[in-house]
């Protein structure tokens, strides 16, 4: 059965039980599980039970915990920090390995402590993992041969890598996890622990490097280089801020001012706004700024009631901290990339002709990509490499026996190999060709099996013809994408006595314009001085609803409307789906494109009334 059979009943039930307390009998009936732990599990502390519930009581207590989780933080001791919003469940155990090093440090005192450890394995389970090291030996001090380096591997494919994380790097950018809400002060009892210890009297970005503290708290400083790198000002009123020093600027990667003036008589980011027409002194800034700096000051967008400037991850479009940008601003900082330098004079570049994107791009097999990707640093191991290294005593090609066996070589020049570019049906093919030569060398040595170039060819094409037919099958079995069922909601109208705004934006970067559409409702400001409290407005983007907006601009207008929910105590912000706020919408588009001017029509534009009219003939109201 589908949704579109189920939907009916299962929202009925799922509306009287929270309307009445309605709980059908059985609903909660669940079977219970066991999956072992281990190979061979030989009692219950094995295994690990796991509840196959209804997905109508799924749904049921979803809703219920959703309508809790706001409360979760004042009911939940600040100690229990997993399952709770806004907390980490690694925070206790930062919290945990700083008591230990304070017991471990201590070796004198009237005062003792004690320290219990519990078996963890109960509640959560043993984890254990495998890592096969395809590239080394997993030996420490084995012998063998490391044909590419750490290095290589972790470099971009578009670098000629192979995408690999740097350990050590992204350890950092973890590390920078923590250090980012040390930086911004969160409320959290690991905060309050550290801060009563190491940075008392100070702010943490000032901290200072203590003799005898634990090495986690030694870990989270080696990481705020990187958190002085990513982290900004989002200017509000601008005071606090130095305009010399701080990083405040909405640009790419160096967020400060190169500006070097100085004779400039003022330091704040405050000095440079006028606090009653809400507008940057532009005189002021372009005496005393470069060109540069104009021009990222001057674009940044103010607050109309004077918000508190706040700090942002500014590598991140809706400012909060992300590992995957703190990992690049860790590899920059700590692990820059060297400077390409010709080799015997050829001045090629692989990354800058593009030749490693080609690779990946190719349409061939995935283990073809990654032959011709090690072909390319000649790593594959032919036998001048096994020569070169005192492997062999000989550097002979195995099909020839005429000239050194090179990748080049053993791919294009050898005769065995043009035999079989000649007899091969398909030109140039990687599936059909590169496949071939390697493989029938391997059997050549391991099996002491000479393959004729005709049968190389021919079952290399037979392997290219498979290829094909996979493919083709894969696209036949790929389904249709088609839109998710979803329910149609249609605009509705307020209750007596509210006052309803639906908004939306639209947005061109080609031509770096931005519009927006507000619908029937008075403006915010109009109801705040009128005195109308209860007001709902709507609108059909999560990102901004959630108060995360990637455009600066909508940052500072809903940071200003969310303060002024505030002083309406009734009002309140919600998020419909599209259907429920087409006008707005449609006006948002005509703005954008400059159709509709003014928002006071004599006669209202046909557009328009189309828009309207799905909306009046789905519900009555008053107004």
């Amino acid at each position: 059965m589908n949704w579109a059979v189920l939907r009916v009943d299962l929202v009925k039930g799922f509306n009287s039980f929270l309307e009445g307390s309605f709980f059908p009998i059985g609903l909660n009936s669940t079977n219970l599980v066991l999956i072992p732990k281990v190979s061979h599990p030989t009692s219950m502390m094995d295994f690990c039970p796991i509840a196959l519930c209804n997905v109508a009581y799924k749904i049921f207590s979803k809703a219920l915990s959703n309508r809790q989780k706001p409360f979760l933080p004042l009911l939940i001791s600040e100690s229990q920090s997993a399952f709770v919003p806004n907390r980490l469940i690694h925070d206790n155990i930062v919290i945990a390995h700083d008591l230990l090093h304070v017991l471990k440090s201590k070796k004198h005192g009237d005062s003792c402590s004690m320290a219990v450890k519990l078996d963890m394995a109960k509640a959560y389970g043993r984890l254990t993992s495998n890592l096969l090291n395809f590239w080394w030996s997993g030996e420490a001090k084995s012998n063998k041969i490391k044909w590419i380096s750490c290095d290589t591997l972790c470099k971009s494919k578009n670098e000629g890598g192979l995408g690999f994380k740097n350990v050590e790097a992204f350890n950092l950018a973890l590390l920078a996890k923590l250090t980012w809400r040390m930086e911004t002060g969160d409320d959290t009892l690991r905060f309050k622990s550290f801060k009563s210890k190491y940075f008392k009297n100070c702010n943490f970005v000032d901290a200072p490097h203590k003799s005898g503290a634990s090495w986690v708290w030694k870990s989270i400083l080696s990481a705020r280089e990187i958190i002085q790198k990513g982290m900004r000002w989002h200017i509000g009123d601008g005071s606090k801020v130095n305009c010399w020093k701080d990083n405040w600027l909405p640009a790419t990667s160096n967020f400060s001012v190169t500006s070097k003036n100085l004779a400039a008589t003022f330091s704040s980011v405050a000095d440079l706004i006028n606090h009653s027409s809400y507008k940057w002194k532009s005189d002021l800034v372009s005496q005393y700024f470069n060109l540069r700096d104009q021009s990222f000051i001057l674009q940044i967008p103010l607050s109309s009631i004077g918000e508190a400037n706040c700090k942002i991850w500014g590598p991140s479009k809706d400012g909060k901290f992300s590992v995957k940008s703190a990992y690049y601003i860790t590899l920059s900082v700590f692990f820059p990339k060297p400077r390409f330098v010709p080799l015997d004079g050829c001045s090629f570049d692989p990354v800058r002709s593009g030749l490693w994107n080609q690779v990946w791009k190719i349409r061939a097999h995935q283990k073809i990509k990654l032959f011709l990707w090690q072909c390319n640093y000649e790593r594959i191991p032919v036998n001048n490499l096994f020569f070169l290294r005192g492997v062999f005593d000989r550097s002979c090609c195995l099909f020839c026996e005429l000239e050194v066996e090179t990748v080049d070589h053993l791919l294009c020049t050898c005769p065995f190999a043009c035999m079989v570019w000649k007899l091969s049906p398909v030109r140039l093919d990687f599936n059909a060709d590169f496949s071939s030569f390697w493989p029938k060398r391997n059997d050549l040595i391991f099996k002491q099996k000479r393959w004729d170039p005709f049968d190389a060819a021919q079952k290399a094409h037979i392997a290219f013809q498979e290829f094909q037919e996979i493919s083709r099958q894969n696209q036949l079995l790929s389904p249709p994408s088609s839109p998710s069922f979803v329910l149609p909601q249609l605009w509705t109208a307020p209750a007596t006595g509210f006052f309803k705004l639906n908004f939306d934006a639209a947005f061109n970067s080609a031509r770096k314009t931005r519009g927006g559409g507000l619908i029937l409702r008075e403006s915010l400001l109009l109801v705040k001085h009128w005195g109308y409290k209860d007001m709902i407005v709507e609108g059909d983007c999560k990102s901004v609803l959630n108060f995360h907006a990637s455009v600066e601009a909508l940052m500072v207008i809903f940071n200003d409307f969310k303060s002024l929910l505030k002083v309406c105590a009734g009002s309140s912000l919600a998020w419909v789906p599209r259907r429920g706020n087409v006008v707005a919408h449609v006006l948002s588009k005509k703005t954008l494109l400059a159709e509709c001017g003014d928002f006071e029509w004599s006669i209202w534009p046909k557009w328009l009334l189309d828009a309207l009219f799905p909306e009046c003939s789905s519900c009555s109201f008053n107004g």
